[in-house]
């Protein structure tokens, strides 16, 4: 009597159990498929930006004449490469440039040399130290890329610059802003190590002398 009692429970709860295995494992199938979406849609946030720091000395031709006679001062122009990694299109990135050269913005451009009209200073006027005022301190100008830099694409900011000669120049830009994460840097944090700032220093350079005897 026993056993058939027991044979009738079994059958009687079996359903249940089976039940109940069926719904931990749908509810943890469900768990990992939000998980896996989350996931995705956090990676489709991220833009991971890069920056680069290019100088370039202009032809003797080009030299301004306000240049030209003043033997301690050489031209130059600095050139921030902003360049993103992806996977997602960046927004809303601000760069801070520092020199302790007389900089001044001139414009931002894509890959095949088109002005943007979108890269400029900030609203209002530029918030940063750029009176180059010889206090000693590298002088900085914000720059706003108000857009969308593409995936697998850069935007360049061009400087021009002013150096002496007998001088070394620095020259540094680092994100502070940007609308979307970024992987493996933190905007502002003044970390060097970190792909979203660069630094470089420029040997002192004096400029070709057009009116000079080879």
């Amino acid at each position: 009597m026993k056993s058939n009692t027991y044979i009738f429970i079994f059958f009687l709860f079996t359903p249940l159990l089976i039940t109940a295995c069926t719904d931990d494992l749908t509810g943890n199938n469900e768990t990992q498929e939000l998980e896996s979406v989350a996931s995705a849609n956090s990676l489709e946030r991220m833009a991971d930006l890069s920056l680069d720091i290019e100088v370039h000395h202009p032809h003797p031709d080009s030299i301004p004449d306000t240049i030209v006679g003043h033997d301690s001062l050489a031209p130059f122009i600095g050139e921030v490469i902003v360049s993103n990694e992806g996977p997602a299109d960046a927004t809303g990135i601000q760069v801070a440039f520092t020199s302790n050269a007389s900089c001044q913005f001139v414009g931002g451009y894509d890959n095949e040399g088109n002005l943007l009209r979108d890269v400029t200073l900030p609203a209002g006027g530029n918030t940063g130290d750029d009176d180059d005022d010889n206090d000693g301190v590298d002088d900085i100008i914000l720059v706003d890329i108000l857009g969308v830099s593409s995936v697998s694409a850069s935007t360049s900011i061009e400087f021009t610059c002013i150096q002496n000669i007998h001088e070394y120049t620095r020259l540094g830009a680092e994100i502070i802003r940007s609308d979307q994460l970024d992987p493996d840097s933190t905007p502002g944090n003044g970390d060097a190590t970190e792909d979203d700032q660069v630094d470089v220093l420029t040997e002192p350079e004096v400029p070709p002398c057009p009116d000079c005897p080879n």
